[in-house]
């Protein structure tokens, strides 16, 4: 069926409106509906849980100010059947973000 609902958050303005922009020629009139926010990856706080089937961040991560929430947010906000998918730099360039990753799994499994 397609792109139904977007939730799309992006700390720079001129990227939201790119998007929204974006969004709404490839899905035309399909939408259900649509939410342009233009915040930091933290708001994924507010989004309901399990209610969102994926979720995309490309090199944004590093901007969240608590890193290991927002992947705990993420991973609450997604369908059971839901994927994330994330680009980032690797390497030495993260430690952060290893960090954040180890301690959300320990939480996760105990």
């Amino acid at each position: 069926d397609g792109i139904r609902d977007v939730i799309q958050v992006d700390p720079s303005p001129g990227m939201v409106t790119a998007a929204a922009e974006r969004a709404r020629k490839v899905c035309k009139s399909k939408l259900n509906s649509e939410e342009y926010v233009c915040a930091l990856n933290d708001t994924a706080r507010f989004v309901p849980d399990a209610s969102v089937d994926i979720i995309l961040s490309c090199l944004s991560l590093h901007w969240a100010n608590d890193l290991t929430g927002t992947l705990q947010h993420v991973r609450r906000a997604l369908r059971p059947d839901g994927a994330f998918s994330g680009a980032m730099f690797c390497g030495d360039t993260l430690y952060e973000l290893r960090t954040a990753l180890a301690i959300a799994e320990q939480e996760r499994e105990g």
